[in-house]
């Protein structure tokens, strides 16, 4: 959580996502980071995924300033039973969302769907982030890095399929 300072002193709360340094010799990290940043502009425009302000790297490290939320849905299920109309309007928002990301051109799979990666706004709007494990379907990888509570079978080994939109729906399912 930090502060972002606007023209004419306004100031805004945003949610500042700082990274590790990437050495110049960490290809694969740097490709990450320009990942993530390459598909929240994508998405820009998609109100059920979080908006980003700026990013850039300062002193090695690379940063996201983005849109600020409070809450996620992991921490808004340690609270007590959601109704079924709040489950209904997770799925609906989400869903639309992983629509979005499905949709592009080529295709991506968030491959992280979970209650920790879902915010919620203070106007009670659910988002996607942490685009972080975002890949394009055609690259049909597979690896263990995604909670495995909530990874559908195929992100755990290639001999359950392929990755592809499925695999974010099984894993909102399972939230």
């Amino acid at each position: 959580k930090a502060e972002e300072v606007l023209p004419g002193d306004n100031r805004r709360t945003v949610a500042l996502k700082v990274l590790p340094p990437i050495a110049e010799s960490d290809k694969i990290g740097e490709e990450r980071f320009l990942n993530e940043i390459r598909v929240l502009a994508q998405l820009s425009v998609q109100p059920h995924v979080v908006t980003i302000y700026a990013m850039g790297q300062t002193e090695g490290y690379p940063w996201l300033a983005m849109e600020y939320a409070a809450t996620t849905a992991q921490s808004k299920m340690t609270e007590e039973p959601a109704s079924h109309a709040e489950v209904l309007k997770l799925i609906e928002r989400v869903g639309s969302g992983l629509g979005a990301i499905h949709g592009l051109k080529p295709p991506l799979v968030h491959q992280d769907i979970k209650p920790a990666n879902i915010l919620l706004d203070a106007g009670g709007n659910y988002k996607i982030t942490d685009f972080s494990l975002a890949t394009a379907v055609a690259a049909n990888r597979t690896h263990g890095l995604a909670t495995v509570r909530y990874a559908a079978p195929e992100l755990l080994s290639s001999e359950f399929g392929r990755v592809g939109p499925p695999t974010d729906l099984y894993s909102l399912g399972h939230v």
